[in-house]
């Protein structure tokens, strides 16, 4: 039984193949990569972690948080949009995403949310 994985390597492996798939991996988006490994480096997840993704409309960034442990919750701010971009393919990607339930989970909040 897993009781804890870190997220850092399928995240950076999964954006990084996306970028050298459309050609858009240059140096600003491996500056952009080694900063999200950097937020992960020291994070496990365990049975009770949330991993928010945030990404504003008007906005071509992204932010996302961590919470483990009954700690604060650690936040950063991915700028590169590029990087942003795959992120959201990765994390919104249907049959490819890491957890094939988050579309409809976020499907089921978000008709939830309007039906109010």
């Amino acid at each position: 039984m897993i009781t804890s994985f870190k997220p850092s390597f399928q995240i950076e492996s999964a954006v990084r193949d996306r970028l050298a798939e459309v050609d858009k991996y240059e140096e600003e988006e491996e500056e952009a990569l080694e900063q999200l490994l950097e937020f992960f480096q020291s994070k496990y997840f365990h049975k009770d972690s949330v991993l928010t993704f945030y990404f504003p409309a008007a906005s071509p960034t992204a932010q996302i948080g961590f919470a483990g442990e009954g700690k604060e919750e650690a936040k950063m701010e991915v700028k590169n949009g590029n990087v942003v971009e795959m992120i959201q393919k990765w994390y919104l990607g249907g049959s490819s995403a890491l957890s094939p339930t988050t579309i409809s989970s976020l499907a089921t909040s978000l008709s939830t949310h309007l039906s109010n």
